[in-house]
């Protein structure tokens, strides 16, 4: 969804399934190419040591609601915040204890 508008009405914007486990409200941008703004929801899933992944751009994210982690060690809940650089690997020991909502 690209958009010249300067406001958007998010609970207008329809959730689209990323996978089994998340779902994406695309706010600006075309995820498929080039920056995007989005909010994210997941559902509750147990630890799972084998997810590490990386981005060649920087990824960076505002925690709305929910409890999760992504190295086992920090814990993000409302009101966290996060910056990963280009290809910082991150993800590797991922729990969703209460899902998460993201900005």
């Amino acid at each position: 969804m690209k958009t010249d508008q300067a406001f958007i009405e998010s609970d207008n914007v329809p959730w689209t399934s990323v996978n089994e486990n998340i779902s994406m409200k695309l706010l600006n941008g075309l995820a498929d190419s080039g920056p995007y703004t989005a909010i994210l929801k997941s559902e509750p899933r147990p630890p799972d040591p084998h997810r590490g992944q990386y981005h060649a751009v920087g990824e960076e994210f505002y925690c709305l609601g929910g409890l999760f982690t992504f190295d086992g060690t920090h814990w993000f809940r409302k009101g966290s915040y996060v910056h990963f650089p280009p290809h910082y690997v991150h993800g590797a020991r991922v729990h969703v204890e209460q899902g998460y909502l993201l900005y």
